[in-house]
């Protein structure tokens, strides 16, 4: 039986750094086609710069690790994963706008 030991790397980022696609890359676990098919997709947050030289918010980090966990428990491809991103992303908005809504009823 084979074990596989698996520990994430703790990172504190400031809400307002930024960081490129090599460390982005190293990170997530990704590699950095993956993530440039999902910058381009928009699914990455905020992106900037040139495809040469991209810069990703702090957020980028926590999506591309979902990503990487979808992508290893599901074996999902890219098209896919910019699908399940997409509507995990589209539940979360939901599911904060309806704790926004019930803390305005139990007022």
């Amino acid at each position: 039986m084979a074990t596989h030991e698996h520990t994430d790397i703790v990172v504190v980022v400031e809400e307002a750094d930024e960081i490129g696609l090599a460390e982005l890359a190293e990170l997530s676990g990704l590699n950095a086609e993956s993530l440039q098919e999902l910058a381009l997709a928009g699914c990455l947050g905020s992106v900037r710069g040139t495809e040469t030289e991209w810069s990703f918010g702090s957020r980028s980090i926590t999506i591309a690790r979902r990503a990487r966990r979808l992508q290893a428990d599901f074996g999902l491809d890219e098209n896919a994963l910019v699908l399940a991103l997409t509507l995990l992303a589209r539940m979360d908005e939901l599911e904060t706008r309806m704790r926004e809504l019930e803390c305005q009823v139990l007022r």
